[in-house]
């Protein structure tokens, strides 16, 4: 989309979200709210989500009650479902931008960039106004960027990479980003720069030196990308969103802390994951990811004759 398509849609969404809808879409018409073959603490917690839109009746609480069901799927990755209830919400309630970004991430994981980019483009300018939502107005610009990224549009990536930094130069993520922007636009240099900033910043996320090798051997050091090779590792970078994280943060049941545990042990923090791992074997004890995902964390903190237990477990569950 070209700059100037992009400034009429965002003035044209602007007009619309301050306008807003004049009636939600009704609870009845939305498709998927019951998905089927899914552990019953999921289901209860769908079904109370709903229970909630239901029993709400004035404007705001109304609102209120769409966010949380939009935010509940969105947590189960139901993300249809998370558009329409998003969506509802806003058009009681637009002046709540932190809604407004988390409708954008779910339109990204349905691969609907251009309309994650125009919700992500409402944050920035709704956040960008006294009093400043700074927090917000970083995670938009950086997850503008993402998305422009994967839609091929590098220089306006760019653009909206280095507003991140600006607002938030010790995030790793960001500087992630940026880094992935500028290998993806063949600027190997400053690729290998922003990389170094990850390195610094998080000096745990090991995951990013394969990239780094690539890049480095591009610039004719062959000898020191075999070293930055051989350190790679799965430990990913981190990624700060607290608001994200309150959503996701919302699910229940094993397999949602096994998503944790996962999460914590790719972020190297192994403590996290095994007390993640270890909540989900109170509701599963025979599960064979949280006994699996228990045996690592364990190797990984110095715990073998407790991994060796938990793997003996598993064989005789397995045989």
């Amino acid at each position: 989309m070209k700059g100037w398509q992009r400034c009429l849609g965002l003035t044209g969404l602007i007009f619309l979200t301050a306008c807003g809808e004049p009636t939600p879409q009704p609870l009845s018409e939305i498709t998927g709210l019951d998905p089927g073959h899914i552990a019953p603490a999921v289901q209860s917690h769908l079904d109370e989500a709903q229970r909630g839109v239901t029993a709400a009746r004035r404007k705001g609480d109304k609102a209120m009650a769409w966010a949380q069901l939009a935010q509940v799927y969105q947590a189960y990755g139901i993300n249809s479902v998370a558009v329409v209830a998003y969506q509802n919400a806003l058009s009681l309630m637009p002046d709540q931008n932190r809604w407004r970004y988390l409708l954008g991430h779910a339109y990204l994981a349905l691969d609907r960039h251009e309309e994650a980019l125009s919700a992500f483009e409402v944050c920035i300018v709704e956040a960008d106004v006294l009093p400043r939502d700074r927090e917000l107005l970083a995670l938009a610009h950086r997850a503008a960027a993402e998305s422009l990224l994967v839609t091929g549009q590098l220089e306006e990536a760019r653009r909206h990479a280095t507003d991140t930094l600006k607002l938030a130069p010790a995030d790793p993520h960001a500087w992630h980003v940026l880094a992935r922007i500028e290998g993806a636009a063949g600027r190997a240099r400053e690729a290998v720069d922003a990389y170094e900033r990850v390195r610094r910043l998080a000096p745990s996320a090991d995951r990013i030196y394969a990239r780094m090798s690539q890049l480095v051997r591009q610039l004719g050091d062959p000898a020191r990308a075999a070293s930055l090779a051989q350190r790679t590792g799965e430990r990913a970078v981190p990624r700060t969103d607290g608001l994200l994280a309150a959503v996701y943060g919302l699910k229940r049941g094993p397999d949602a802390d096994i998503g944790r545990g996962l999460q914590a042990f790719q972020e190297g923090d192994y403590a996290r994951a095994a007390a993640a791992y270890d909540r989900a074997l109170t509701d599963a004890p025979e599960n064979a990811a949280a006994l699996l995902g228990l045996a690592a964390a364990r190797l990984k903190l110095n715990d073998g004759a407790g991994a060796e237990d938990l793997m003996l477990t598993l064989t005789r569950l397995q045989p």
